[in-house]
């Protein structure tokens, strides 16, 4: 199984990429996100911006447990103001890791494709849904700043 160093070792990271909401306007997007391990948890803490004036930052914390050996998947959660309870799954597939989510209800479902690119980069692609209507998509860029 491929090392993987986003979520799977501990570090900040920025992204900068394209966000494209339900009525198909596209914004520049802004994100930074830490990663901590601990020994019966991992947190995944961040904030998104959009580059739309007035616009509060969205934070986000995420609750991992930590991948068992010989396994290629783990599970999340996540409280989101907005969609409520949201649980999901990172699976790794040789140099992409796959994230796959719905809420609690199951109104709000969705997934993230990152792609290593190398150690301290990778590429984000992802789409969300309200039932069967789009709520947004996004693709940008990560790359490791520290840790």
């Amino acid at each position: 199984m491929e090392k993987h160093t986003y979520i799977f070792s501990e570090g900040r990271w920025e992204s900068h990429g394209s966000y494209v909401d339900q009525n198909q306007r596209q914004y520049e997007a802004f994100s930074e996100l830490q990663v901590l391990h601990g020994i019966n948890q991992w947190q995944l803490n961040g904030f998104m911006e959009l580059a739309i004036p007035n616009t509060p930052r969205m934070y986000s914390t995420y609750i991992i447990e930590p991948l068992k050996p010989g396994f290629d998947f783990t599970l999340w959660q996540s409280e989101n103001p907005s969609l409520g309870l949201i649980e999901g799954k990172f699976m790794i597939a040789g140099d992409t890791i796959i994230s796959y989510y719905q809420s609690r209800s199951g109104l709000y479902t969705g997934h993230e494709t990152l792609v290593k690119l190398s150690e301290g980069e990778y590429t984000s692609r992802g789409f969300s849904f309200k039932n069967d209507k789009k709520l947004s998509s996004w693709v940008a860029s990560l790359k490791k700043i520290s840790g």
